[in-house]
Order: structure tokens, then sequence, then C-alpha cells
């Protein structure tokens, strides 16, 4: 099994593991992706987008882009207001995101 050098806590890896999991199952089906965010997976992962460990922050990154193909994802990110052209504040996010110093972070995000 692969794991990055920079996960050095038993936690970490626990926390790679799982994101790891989420993502390659969010690349299954759009019913996969559905129930994950059905069952609140974007709201822990959003959260680990935010860890000072870099793996983490990448899965979390290559998670949130799987699950991103998805119609029920998407809503997430449109405004409440049908007229309002102010993005909601994840998407704010995301944007914040994408000046992550870790380039291969970074560009997973540009995939967007």
């Amino acid at each position: 099994m692969y794991l990055p050098d920079r996960i050095n806590k038993r936690e970490h890896i626990l926390v790679y593991d799982g994101l790891m999991g989420l993502t390659n199952l969010a690349s299954v089906s759009d019913s996969v992706r559905e129930r994950i965010i059905r069952e609140g997976g974007c709201h822990h992962i959003d959260y680990q987008m935010l860890e000072d460990n870099e793996a983490i922050r990448r899965a979390a990154t290559q998670a949130i882009c799987n699950l991103a193909l998805s119609e029920k994802f998407k809503e997430r990110y449109r405004p409440v207001d049908e007229e309002s052209t102010e993005p909601v504040d994840r998407l704010k996010a995301v944007f914040v995101f994408c000046g992550d110093e870790e380039y291969h972070t970074r560009m997973l995000l540009w995939v967007l």
C-alpha cells in the first residue's frame, strides 16, 4: 500500500485511508456519490481539507473532485437566491484552496 512519507501518526494514517476509500467509492457511480453526500460525507471531507497534513488535504481534495460529478454535490455551491451572483461560502473556500502552496493539491482543484 502506498502511503506518502508525510503521514507519520497513526490517526493520520486512518484518516488518509478513509479519505482514499471515499475517493475510490465516489468514482464508482452517481448513486454511490449521492449516498456519500446524503450520509453527510461532504461535511467531513470539507473539514479534512483544512488539515495541516498535506497528504490528508490532498486525499480530501481528490474525494471532493470525484464527488463534484454529482448534481447533488453541485447544489451545495449554488446560491439559495436564484438572482444572487454572490458565490456561497463553500465555493469561496474552494477558491482559497486553489491558492494552496502545495502544487498537487492546487492542480486537483483547478479540475473543478
